[in-house]
Protein backbone atom coordinates (compact mmCIF):
# COMPACT_ATOMS: atom_id res chain seq x y z
CA UNK A 1 0.00 0.00 0.00
CA UNK A 2 2.86 2.37 0.90
CA UNK A 3 4.52 1.72 -2.47
CA UNK A 4 1.28 2.24 -4.41
CA UNK A 5 0.52 5.41 -2.45
CA UNK A 6 3.98 6.76 -3.25
CA UNK A 7 3.71 5.99 -6.96
CA UNK A 8 0.38 7.78 -7.15
CA UNK A 9 1.68 10.84 -5.33
CA UNK A 10 4.86 11.05 -7.38
CA UNK A 11 2.72 11.55 -10.49
CA UNK A 12 2.76 15.36 -10.86
CA UNK A 13 -0.79 15.77 -12.16
CA UNK A 14 -2.39 13.40 -9.67
CA UNK A 15 -0.21 14.79 -6.89
CA UNK A 16 -1.41 18.34 -7.51
CA UNK A 17 -5.09 17.38 -7.61
CA UNK A 18 -4.90 15.25 -4.48
CA UNK A 19 -3.07 17.77 -2.36
CA UNK A 20 -5.17 20.71 -3.52
CA UNK A 21 -8.18 18.86 -2.11
CA UNK A 22 -6.33 17.57 0.95
CA UNK A 23 -5.35 21.14 1.74
CA UNK A 24 -8.97 22.28 1.50
CA UNK A 25 -10.22 19.43 3.70
CA UNK A 26 -7.52 20.03 6.27
CA UNK A 27 -8.24 23.75 6.36
CA UNK A 28 -11.95 23.11 6.84
CA UNK A 29 -11.19 20.91 9.84
CA UNK A 30 -8.83 23.48 11.28
CA UNK A 31 -5.80 21.21 10.92
CA UNK A 32 -2.46 21.77 9.25
CA UNK A 33 -2.10 20.79 5.61
CA UNK A 34 1.11 19.71 3.87
CA UNK A 35 2.41 19.70 0.35
CA UNK A 36 3.95 16.39 -0.72
CA UNK A 37 7.47 17.86 -0.74
CA UNK A 38 6.86 18.83 2.91
CA UNK A 39 5.51 15.42 3.85
CA UNK A 40 8.61 13.53 2.68
CA UNK A 41 10.85 15.82 4.74
CA UNK A 42 8.89 15.52 7.96
CA UNK A 43 9.35 12.24 9.84
CA UNK A 44 6.44 12.90 12.19
CA UNK A 45 3.97 13.22 9.33
CA UNK A 46 5.43 10.17 7.59
CA UNK A 47 5.02 8.13 10.77
CA UNK A 48 1.48 9.31 11.38
CA UNK A 49 0.50 8.32 7.82
CA UNK A 50 2.48 5.05 7.67
CA UNK A 51 4.82 6.09 4.86
CA UNK A 52 7.48 3.56 5.83
CA UNK A 53 9.51 3.53 2.61
CA UNK A 54 9.80 7.31 2.61
CA UNK A 55 10.61 7.35 6.31
CA UNK A 56 13.46 4.90 5.71
CA UNK A 57 14.80 7.00 2.84
CA UNK A 58 14.65 10.10 4.99
CA UNK A 59 16.33 8.70 8.10
CA UNK A 60 19.00 6.78 6.18
CA UNK A 61 19.88 9.50 3.69
CA UNK A 62 23.38 10.95 3.88
CA UNK A 63 21.91 14.39 3.23
CA UNK A 64 19.82 14.21 6.39
CA UNK A 65 21.49 14.22 9.78
CA UNK A 66 20.74 11.30 12.06
CA UNK A 67 18.28 12.24 14.74
CA UNK A 68 17.61 15.61 13.16
CA UNK A 69 15.97 17.73 10.50
CA UNK A 70 16.74 21.18 9.18
CA UNK A 71 15.44 24.15 11.11
CA UNK A 72 12.19 25.28 9.47
CA UNK A 73 8.68 26.44 10.18
CA UNK A 74 7.69 23.11 11.73
CA UNK A 75 10.28 23.30 14.51
CA UNK A 76 7.94 24.51 17.22
CA UNK A 77 4.92 22.47 16.21
CA UNK A 78 6.81 19.20 15.93
CA UNK A 79 9.22 19.52 18.86
CA UNK A 80 12.34 19.97 16.76
CA UNK A 81 14.72 22.16 18.70
CA UNK A 82 16.83 25.05 17.43
CA UNK A 83 19.63 22.67 16.44
CA UNK A 84 17.33 20.46 14.39
CA UNK A 85 17.38 17.51 16.79
CA UNK A 86 14.44 15.19 16.54
CA UNK A 87 12.50 13.91 19.53
CA UNK A 88 12.79 10.14 19.16
CA UNK A 89 9.99 9.48 21.65
CA UNK A 90 7.65 11.68 19.65
CA UNK A 91 8.58 9.90 16.41
CA UNK A 92 7.69 6.59 18.04
CA UNK A 93 4.46 8.10 19.38
CA UNK A 94 3.39 9.13 15.87
CA UNK A 95 4.29 5.68 14.57
CA UNK A 96 2.07 4.07 17.21
CA UNK A 97 -0.78 6.41 16.32
CA UNK A 98 -0.71 5.90 12.56
CA UNK A 99 2.05 3.51 11.56
CA UNK A 100 2.30 -0.22 11.11
CA UNK A 101 3.95 -2.67 13.50
CA UNK A 102 6.69 -3.02 10.89
CA UNK A 103 7.34 0.73 11.14
CA UNK A 104 7.60 0.59 14.93
CA UNK A 105 10.02 -2.34 14.74
CA UNK A 106 12.12 -0.47 12.18
CA UNK A 107 12.31 2.65 14.35
CA UNK A 108 13.24 0.67 17.45
CA UNK A 109 16.16 -0.81 15.53
CA UNK A 110 17.08 2.46 13.84
CA UNK A 111 17.19 4.31 17.15
CA UNK A 112 19.22 1.41 18.56
CA UNK A 113 16.74 0.67 21.29
CA UNK A 114 17.06 -3.04 20.55
CA UNK A 115 19.69 -5.47 19.36
CA UNK A 116 22.97 -4.12 20.77
CA UNK A 117 24.89 -3.33 23.91
CA UNK A 118 24.31 0.33 23.19
CA UNK A 119 20.65 -0.53 22.95
CA UNK A 120 20.73 -2.05 26.43
CA UNK A 121 22.53 1.01 27.80
CA UNK A 122 19.95 3.25 26.20
CA UNK A 123 17.05 1.22 27.54
CA UNK A 124 18.47 1.69 31.00
CA UNK A 125 18.47 5.46 30.53
CA UNK A 126 15.22 5.72 28.60
CA UNK A 127 13.28 3.15 30.62
CA UNK A 128 10.84 5.59 32.18
CA UNK A 129 10.73 8.14 29.39
CA UNK A 130 10.34 5.85 26.39
CA UNK A 131 9.11 2.32 27.03
CA UNK A 132 6.31 3.11 29.48
CA UNK A 133 5.27 6.08 27.36
CA UNK A 134 5.05 3.79 24.34
CA UNK A 135 2.92 1.26 26.20
CA UNK A 136 0.55 4.02 27.31
CA UNK A 137 0.34 5.26 23.71
CA UNK A 138 -0.51 1.72 22.62
CA UNK A 139 -3.31 1.62 25.16
CA UNK A 140 -4.69 5.04 24.22
CA UNK A 141 -4.70 4.21 20.51
CA UNK A 142 -5.86 0.60 20.65
CA UNK A 143 -2.55 -0.83 19.43
CA UNK A 144 -2.52 -4.27 21.05
CA UNK A 145 -0.17 -5.50 18.31
CA UNK A 146 2.52 -2.97 19.23
CA UNK A 147 1.95 -3.56 22.95
CA UNK A 148 2.49 -7.30 22.49
CA UNK A 149 5.69 -6.61 20.55
CA UNK A 150 7.03 -4.35 23.32
CA UNK A 151 6.19 -6.79 26.09
CA UNK A 152 7.85 -9.65 24.22
CA UNK A 153 10.93 -7.60 23.32
CA UNK A 154 11.57 -6.23 26.81
CA UNK A 155 10.39 -8.95 29.22
CA UNK A 156 12.70 -7.75 32.00
CA UNK A 157 11.34 -4.22 32.04
CA UNK A 158 9.18 -3.25 35.01
CA UNK A 159 6.20 -2.12 32.98
CA UNK A 160 3.69 0.47 34.13
CA UNK A 161 0.69 -1.71 33.34
CA UNK A 162 -1.59 0.24 35.65
CA UNK A 163 -1.21 3.60 33.89
CA UNK A 164 -1.74 1.85 30.57
CA UNK A 165 -4.96 0.30 31.87
CA UNK A 166 -6.21 3.62 33.24
CA UNK A 167 -5.85 5.32 29.84
CA UNK A 168 -7.28 2.36 27.86
CA UNK A 169 -10.91 3.60 27.82
CA UNK A 170 -9.72 6.56 25.76
CA UNK A 171 -9.22 4.14 22.86
CA UNK A 172 -12.94 3.34 22.91
CA UNK A 173 -12.02 -0.29 22.29
CA UNK A 174 -13.36 -3.08 24.51
CA UNK A 175 -10.62 -5.52 23.50
CA UNK A 176 -7.85 -3.05 24.39
CA UNK A 177 -9.36 -2.33 27.79
CA UNK A 178 -9.73 -6.03 28.57
CA UNK A 179 -6.14 -6.68 27.43
CA UNK A 180 -4.72 -4.23 29.96
CA UNK A 181 -7.14 -5.23 32.72
CA UNK A 182 -5.81 -8.77 32.39
CA UNK A 183 -2.21 -7.56 32.57
CA UNK A 184 -2.89 -5.58 35.75
CA UNK A 185 -4.73 -8.50 37.34
CA UNK A 186 -1.99 -10.95 36.36
CA UNK A 187 0.67 -8.82 38.02
CA UNK A 188 -1.45 -7.96 41.07
CA UNK A 189 -1.08 -4.19 40.74
CA UNK A 190 -3.28 -1.80 42.72
CA UNK A 191 -2.75 1.97 42.46
CA UNK A 192 -6.38 3.02 42.58
CA UNK A 193 -5.59 5.66 45.19
CA UNK A 194 -3.57 7.55 42.54
CA UNK A 195 -5.76 7.17 39.46
CA UNK A 196 -8.94 5.36 38.56
CA UNK A 197 -9.84 3.65 35.30
CA UNK A 198 -13.57 4.28 35.86
CA UNK A 199 -12.90 8.03 35.74
CA UNK A 200 -11.23 7.71 32.33
CA UNK A 201 -14.14 5.63 31.07
CA UNK A 202 -16.61 8.25 32.28
CA UNK A 203 -14.67 11.06 30.62
CA UNK A 204 -13.75 9.51 27.28
CA UNK A 205 -15.55 6.19 27.05
CA UNK A 206 -18.97 4.66 26.73
CA UNK A 207 -21.53 2.99 28.94
CA UNK A 208 -20.39 -0.38 27.57
CA UNK A 209 -16.83 0.24 28.76
CA UNK A 210 -18.07 1.16 32.22
CA UNK A 211 -20.10 -2.05 32.34
CA UNK A 212 -17.01 -4.03 31.33
CA UNK A 213 -15.07 -2.39 34.13
CA UNK A 214 -17.88 -3.05 36.60
CA UNK A 215 -17.60 -6.76 35.79
CA UNK A 216 -13.80 -6.83 36.01
CA UNK A 217 -12.65 -4.00 38.33
CA UNK A 218 -15.34 -3.83 40.98
CA UNK A 219 -12.78 -2.85 43.62
CA UNK A 220 -12.12 0.46 41.82
CA UNK A 221 -15.79 1.35 41.40
CA UNK A 222 -16.55 2.91 44.79
CA UNK A 223 -13.34 4.96 44.70
CA UNK A 224 -14.22 6.59 41.40
CA UNK A 225 -15.55 10.08 40.74
CA UNK A 226 -17.29 9.36 37.47
CA UNK A 227 -19.85 12.15 37.67
CA UNK A 228 -17.12 14.77 37.74
CA UNK A 229 -15.09 13.22 34.92
CA UNK A 230 -18.15 12.81 32.72
CA UNK A 231 -18.77 16.53 33.15
CA UNK A 232 -15.25 17.38 31.99
CA UNK A 233 -15.89 15.94 28.53
CA UNK A 234 -19.62 16.61 28.30
CA UNK A 235 -20.37 12.88 28.32
CA UNK A 236 -24.09 13.25 28.98
CA UNK A 237 -24.94 9.67 27.95
CA UNK A 238 -22.69 8.37 30.71
CA UNK A 239 -24.24 10.84 33.16
CA UNK A 240 -27.76 9.61 32.37
CA UNK A 241 -26.56 6.04 32.86
CA UNK A 242 -24.95 6.88 36.19
CA UNK A 243 -28.07 8.70 37.41
CA UNK A 244 -30.25 5.74 36.43
CA UNK A 245 -28.03 2.87 37.57
CA UNK A 246 -25.54 4.25 40.11
CA UNK A 247 -27.18 7.25 41.76
CA UNK A 248 -25.40 6.29 44.98
CA UNK A 249 -22.15 7.65 43.55
CA UNK A 250 -23.63 11.14 43.28
CA UNK A 251 -22.43 13.49 46.01
CA UNK A 252 -25.02 16.25 45.86
CA UNK A 253 -23.10 18.37 48.38
CA UNK A 254 -20.02 18.57 46.16
CA UNK A 255 -20.12 22.11 44.73
CA UNK A 256 -17.37 21.10 42.32
CA UNK A 257 -19.94 19.32 40.14
CA UNK A 258 -21.95 22.39 39.14
CA UNK A 259 -18.84 24.57 39.12
CA UNK A 260 -17.24 22.17 36.65
CA UNK A 261 -20.37 22.08 34.50
CA UNK A 262 -20.24 25.87 34.37
CA UNK A 263 -16.48 26.01 33.81
CA UNK A 264 -16.68 23.49 30.95
CA UNK A 265 -19.69 25.28 29.47
CA UNK A 266 -21.98 22.26 29.83
CA UNK A 267 -25.40 23.89 30.13
CA UNK A 268 -27.53 20.75 29.67
CA UNK A 269 -25.43 18.90 32.22
CA UNK A 270 -25.73 21.85 34.60
CA UNK A 271 -29.52 21.73 34.38
CA UNK A 272 -29.55 17.95 34.75
CA UNK A 273 -27.50 18.02 37.95
CA UNK A 274 -29.42 21.02 39.28
CA UNK A 275 -32.64 19.05 38.85
CA UNK A 276 -31.07 16.31 40.99
CA UNK A 277 -30.56 18.85 43.79
CA UNK A 278 -26.82 19.27 43.50
CA UNK A 279 -25.66 22.28 45.51
CA UNK A 280 -23.91 25.28 44.00
CA UNK A 281 -21.54 27.96 45.23
CA UNK A 282 -21.77 31.71 44.67
CA UNK A 283 -18.78 31.45 42.33
CA UNK A 284 -20.63 29.30 39.80
CA UNK A 285 -22.01 32.35 37.99
CA UNK A 286 -18.47 33.71 37.58
CA UNK A 287 -17.45 30.53 35.77
CA UNK A 288 -20.40 31.02 33.44
CA UNK A 289 -19.44 34.63 32.78
CA UNK A 290 -15.90 33.57 31.94
CA UNK A 291 -17.25 31.19 29.29
CA UNK A 292 -19.63 33.78 27.85
CA UNK A 293 -22.74 31.59 27.85
CA UNK A 294 -25.40 34.28 28.14
CA UNK A 295 -28.32 31.84 28.01
CA UNK A 296 -26.83 29.89 30.89
CA UNK A 297 -26.09 33.07 32.84
CA UNK A 298 -29.69 34.28 32.57
CA UNK A 299 -31.06 30.85 33.52
CA UNK A 300 -28.84 30.56 36.61
CA UNK A 301 -29.63 34.14 37.63
CA UNK A 302 -33.34 33.32 37.47
CA UNK A 303 -33.21 29.85 39.06
CA UNK A 304 -30.70 30.40 41.87
CA UNK A 305 -29.69 32.93 44.49
CA UNK A 306 -26.39 33.72 42.75
CA UNK A 307 -25.75 37.46 42.54
CA UNK A 308 -24.39 39.27 39.53
CA UNK A 309 -21.29 40.87 41.05
CA UNK A 310 -18.50 43.00 39.62
CA UNK A 311 -16.50 39.80 39.10
CA UNK A 312 -19.11 38.71 36.56
CA UNK A 313 -18.52 41.90 34.57
CA UNK A 314 -14.76 41.49 34.97
CA UNK A 315 -14.76 37.98 33.51
CA UNK A 316 -17.09 38.95 30.67
CA UNK A 317 -14.97 41.94 29.64
CA UNK A 318 -11.64 40.15 30.00
CA UNK A 319 -12.79 37.35 27.70
CA UNK A 320 -14.45 39.65 25.19
CA UNK A 321 -18.02 38.41 25.62
CA UNK A 322 -19.56 41.54 24.15
CA UNK A 323 -23.18 40.34 24.08
CA UNK A 324 -22.99 39.39 27.73
CA UNK A 325 -21.49 42.79 28.60
CA UNK A 326 -24.32 44.50 26.71
CA UNK A 327 -26.87 42.45 28.66
CA UNK A 328 -25.20 43.31 31.97
CA UNK A 329 -25.23 47.03 31.16
CA UNK A 330 -28.90 46.85 30.19
CA UNK A 331 -30.22 44.61 32.98
CA UNK A 332 -28.04 45.43 36.00
CA UNK A 333 -26.40 48.41 37.65
CA UNK A 334 -22.93 46.99 37.07
CA UNK A 335 -20.32 49.25 35.53
CA UNK A 336 -16.64 48.84 34.66
CA UNK A 337 -13.34 50.06 36.06
CA UNK A 338 -9.83 50.72 34.75
CA UNK A 339 -8.74 47.13 35.36
CA UNK A 340 -11.59 45.81 33.21
CA UNK A 341 -10.77 48.22 30.39
CA UNK A 342 -7.11 47.24 30.53
CA UNK A 343 -8.03 43.56 30.54
CA UNK A 344 -10.16 43.85 27.41
CA UNK A 345 -7.44 45.88 25.67
CA UNK A 346 -4.70 43.45 26.65
CA UNK A 347 -6.71 40.56 25.24
CA UNK A 348 -7.41 42.39 21.99
CA UNK A 349 -11.21 42.55 22.31
CA UNK A 350 -11.79 45.76 20.33
CA UNK A 351 -15.59 45.50 20.18
CA UNK A 352 -15.75 45.03 23.95
CA UNK A 353 -13.34 47.93 24.51
CA UNK A 354 -15.48 50.22 22.38
CA UNK A 355 -18.59 49.14 24.29
CA UNK A 356 -16.91 49.94 27.61
CA UNK A 357 -15.90 53.39 26.42
CA UNK A 358 -19.49 54.05 25.33
CA UNK A 359 -21.14 52.90 28.56
CA UNK A 360 -18.87 53.85 31.45
CA UNK A 361 -16.49 56.60 32.47
CA UNK A 362 -13.45 54.44 33.27
CA UNK A 363 -10.58 54.64 30.82
CA UNK A 364 -7.41 52.69 30.10
CA UNK A 365 -4.27 52.99 32.19
CA UNK A 366 -0.91 54.19 30.89
CA UNK A 367 0.20 50.58 30.35
CA UNK A 368 -2.77 49.48 28.27
CA UNK A 369 -1.31 50.38 24.87
CA UNK A 370 1.92 48.53 25.60
CA UNK A 371 -0.09 45.49 26.63
CA UNK A 372 -1.98 45.58 23.34
CA UNK A 373 1.29 45.85 21.42
CA UNK A 374 2.80 42.99 23.41
CA UNK A 375 0.24 40.55 22.02
CA UNK A 376 0.15 42.17 18.56
CA UNK A 377 -3.43 43.44 18.77
CA UNK A 378 -2.92 45.91 15.93
CA UNK A 379 -6.62 46.81 15.58
CA UNK A 380 -6.79 47.84 19.23
CA UNK A 381 -3.51 49.76 18.91
CA UNK A 382 -4.83 51.69 15.89
CA UNK A 383 -8.12 52.48 17.59
CA UNK A 384 -6.46 53.75 20.77
CA UNK A 385 -4.03 56.03 18.94
CA UNK A 386 -6.55 57.31 16.40
CA UNK A 387 -9.01 58.13 19.18
CA UNK A 388 -6.43 59.59 21.58
CA UNK A 389 -6.95 56.85 24.15
CA UNK A 390 -3.23 56.16 24.73
CA UNK A 391 -2.32 57.97 27.92
CA UNK A 392 0.96 58.50 29.73
CA UNK A 393 4.52 57.71 28.73
CA UNK A 394 4.43 54.93 26.12
CA UNK A 395 8.01 54.75 24.83
CA UNK A 396 8.12 51.13 25.92
CA UNK A 397 5.35 50.39 23.41
CA UNK A 398 7.76 50.54 20.46
CA UNK A 399 10.42 48.63 22.38
CA UNK A 400 7.83 45.98 23.09
CA UNK A 401 6.92 45.73 19.40
CA UNK A 402 10.60 45.23 18.52
CA UNK A 403 11.35 42.67 21.21
CA UNK A 404 8.17 40.71 20.52
CA UNK A 405 8.80 40.77 16.77
CA UNK A 406 5.52 42.46 15.86
CA UNK A 407 6.54 44.23 12.65
CA UNK A 408 3.09 45.58 11.77
CA UNK A 409 2.72 47.22 15.18
CA UNK A 410 6.27 48.56 14.93
CA UNK A 411 5.61 50.16 11.55
CA UNK A 412 2.36 51.69 12.74
CA UNK A 413 3.92 53.19 15.88
CA UNK A 414 6.85 54.53 13.85
CA UNK A 415 4.54 56.23 11.36
CA UNK A 416 1.89 57.51 13.76
CA UNK A 417 3.57 58.32 17.09
CA UNK A 418 6.71 59.91 18.50
CA UNK A 419 7.59 56.84 20.55
CA UNK A 420 11.14 55.53 20.45
CA UNK A 421 13.16 52.42 21.20
CA UNK A 422 16.71 51.59 22.36
CA UNK A 423 19.84 49.84 21.01
CA UNK A 424 19.07 46.97 23.36
CA UNK A 425 15.89 46.33 21.43
CA UNK A 426 17.70 45.53 18.19
CA UNK A 427 20.10 43.35 20.20
CA UNK A 428 17.09 41.36 21.37
CA UNK A 429 15.63 41.20 17.87
CA UNK A 430 18.92 39.65 16.72
CA UNK A 431 18.67 37.11 19.53
CA UNK A 432 15.16 36.25 18.34
CA UNK A 433 16.25 36.02 14.70
CA UNK A 434 13.75 38.68 13.59
CA UNK A 435 15.53 39.75 10.42
CA UNK A 436 12.63 41.81 9.06
CA UNK A 437 12.44 43.80 12.29
CA UNK A 438 16.19 44.43 12.16
CA UNK A 439 15.96 45.56 8.54
CA UNK A 440 13.15 47.97 9.37
CA UNK A 441 15.02 49.46 12.33
CA UNK A 442 18.22 49.86 10.30
CA UNK A 443 16.43 51.50 7.39
CA UNK A 444 14.02 53.69 9.37
CA UNK A 445 15.33 54.29 12.90
CA UNK A 446 18.49 55.81 14.35
CA UNK A 447 18.79 54.04 17.71
CA UNK A 448 21.04 51.31 16.30
CA UNK A 449 22.37 48.35 18.29
CA UNK A 450 25.54 47.14 20.04
CA UNK A 451 28.05 44.34 19.48
CA UNK A 452 25.62 42.20 21.45
CA UNK A 453 23.35 42.08 18.39
CA UNK A 454 25.86 40.17 16.27
CA UNK A 455 26.92 38.09 19.27
CA UNK A 456 23.29 37.12 19.83
CA UNK A 457 22.80 36.16 16.19
CA UNK A 458 25.94 34.00 16.36
CA UNK A 459 25.14 32.16 19.59
CA UNK A 460 21.55 31.53 18.51
CA UNK A 461 22.51 30.30 15.05
CA UNK A 462 20.79 33.01 12.99
CA UNK A 463 23.05 33.04 9.94
CA UNK A 464 20.77 35.31 7.91
CA UNK A 465 20.79 37.93 10.68
CA UNK A 466 24.56 37.63 11.05
CA UNK A 467 25.17 38.23 7.35
CA UNK A 468 22.80 41.21 7.29
CA UNK A 469 24.47 42.84 10.30
CA UNK A 470 27.88 42.22 8.73
CA UNK A 471 26.90 43.94 5.48
CA UNK A 472 24.70 46.73 6.83
CA UNK A 473 25.95 47.72 10.27
CA UNK A 474 29.30 48.68 11.81
CA UNK A 475 28.97 47.52 15.42
CA UNK A 476 30.59 44.12 14.81
CA UNK A 477 30.96 41.35 17.37
CA UNK A 478 33.21 40.47 20.32
CA UNK A 479 36.27 38.24 20.10
CA UNK A 480 34.91 35.71 22.58
CA UNK A 481 31.91 34.73 20.49
CA UNK A 482 33.75 32.30 18.16
CA UNK A 483 34.24 29.57 20.80
CA UNK A 484 30.60 29.98 21.83
CA UNK A 485 29.49 29.30 18.27
CA UNK A 486 31.48 26.06 18.35
CA UNK A 487 30.07 25.16 21.77
CA UNK A 488 26.56 25.55 20.38
CA UNK A 489 27.28 23.35 17.37
CA UNK A 490 27.20 26.24 14.90
CA UNK A 491 30.25 25.14 12.91
CA UNK A 492 29.13 26.84 9.69
CA UNK A 493 28.83 30.13 11.54
CA UNK A 494 32.19 29.55 13.23
CA UNK A 495 33.91 29.00 9.88
CA UNK A 496 32.19 32.09 8.47
CA UNK A 497 33.46 34.17 11.41
CA UNK A 498 37.03 32.96 10.95
CA UNK A 499 36.84 33.99 7.31
CA UNK A 500 34.91 37.26 7.53
CA UNK A 501 35.34 38.90 10.95
CA UNK A 502 38.65 40.36 12.10
CA UNK A 503 37.55 40.20 15.74
CA UNK A 504 37.83 36.41 15.63
CA UNK A 505 40.83 34.09 15.35
CA UNK A 506 41.69 32.69 11.94
CA UNK A 507 42.75 29.32 13.37
CA UNK A 508 41.86 27.35 16.48
CA UNK A 509 43.80 25.06 18.77
CA UNK A 510 42.61 22.34 21.12
CA UNK A 511 42.91 24.66 24.11
CA UNK A 512 40.42 27.07 22.52
CA UNK A 513 37.63 24.52 22.42
CA UNK A 514 38.56 21.90 25.02
CA UNK A 515 36.06 23.21 27.55
CA UNK A 516 33.21 22.93 25.06
CA UNK A 517 33.68 19.34 23.87
CA UNK A 518 31.35 17.95 26.53
CA UNK A 519 28.49 20.15 25.31
CA UNK A 520 29.17 19.10 21.72
CA UNK A 521 29.01 15.43 22.69
CA UNK A 522 25.88 15.58 24.83
CA UNK A 523 23.98 17.39 22.04
CA UNK A 524 25.43 15.17 19.29
CA UNK A 525 26.68 18.13 17.26
CA UNK A 526 28.43 15.65 14.98
CA UNK A 527 29.13 18.09 12.14
CA UNK A 528 31.01 20.32 14.56
CA UNK A 529 32.80 17.32 16.05
CA UNK A 530 33.80 16.09 12.60
CA UNK A 531 35.35 19.47 11.75
CA UNK A 532 37.24 19.52 15.05
CA UNK A 533 38.60 16.00 14.49
CA UNK A 534 39.73 16.88 10.96
CA UNK A 535 41.24 20.28 11.73
CA UNK A 536 42.47 20.32 15.34
CA UNK A 537 45.01 18.01 16.90
CA UNK A 538 43.50 16.21 19.90
CA UNK A 539 45.57 13.98 22.22
CA UNK A 540 44.84 10.26 21.81
CA UNK A 541 43.96 9.83 25.48
CA UNK A 542 41.34 12.55 25.13
CA UNK A 543 39.75 10.74 22.18
CA UNK A 544 39.49 7.62 24.35
CA UNK A 545 37.93 9.64 27.17
CA UNK A 546 35.37 11.11 24.80
CA UNK A 547 34.43 7.63 23.53
CA UNK A 548 33.90 6.39 27.06
CA UNK A 549 31.82 9.46 27.91
CA UNK A 550 29.56 8.84 24.90
CA UNK A 551 29.00 5.19 25.77
CA UNK A 552 28.47 5.75 29.49
CA UNK A 553 26.77 9.15 29.70
CA UNK A 554 25.55 10.18 26.26
CA UNK A 555 24.14 7.05 24.53
CA UNK A 556 21.84 9.21 22.39
CA UNK A 557 24.80 10.78 20.57
CA UNK A 558 25.24 7.91 18.14
CA UNK A 559 26.67 9.85 15.19
CA UNK A 560 29.33 11.41 17.41
CA UNK A 561 30.35 7.96 18.64
CA UNK A 562 30.58 6.71 15.06
CA UNK A 563 32.90 9.60 14.21
CA UNK A 564 35.18 8.92 17.16
CA UNK A 565 35.32 5.21 16.32
CA UNK A 566 36.50 6.05 12.80
CA UNK A 567 39.06 8.60 13.93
Amino acid sequence: MDKLFSEVLLNRVVNQKIFENVSILSTNKGGKSFEWNEVIKNPYVMCAHNLLDHLKSYLESDSVKYNGVTRDEYSTEFNINSKGRLDESLVLEHAIIGGSLEMVEYLMNHFRLVGSKVGQDRIGKLREATLDSMLIQCSENGRIDVAQYLLATFPEHYWDYYSAMVIAPKSGDMETLKFFIDLVDTHGIDRSQQSNVFNTAAQYGTVELIKLLKDNREKDFSKSNMFLYAIYNGNIKVLHYLLEEHIGLLNRNDTNLLESAANYNQFEIFKLLFQHNCVYSDQVIEYIAAKGNLEMLVWVQQQTNCELTSQVMEWATFNGHTEMVKWLFKNTTLTCNEEMVDGAIGQGHLETVQLLYENCTSRASSMALTNAVSDNHINVVRWMIENNHSFGQQDDAMSTAVVRGHLECLKYLHENTTFGCTPNDMDQAAYNGDLNVIKFLTENRSEGCSTQAMDNAITEGHMDVLEYLHLNRTEGCTSGVLPLAIKNGEIKIALWLMKNRTECKQTLEFGDIEGFIDNILVNDYHETLEWILNNISIPTEQIINYKNALIERYPNSIRSLQLLNKH
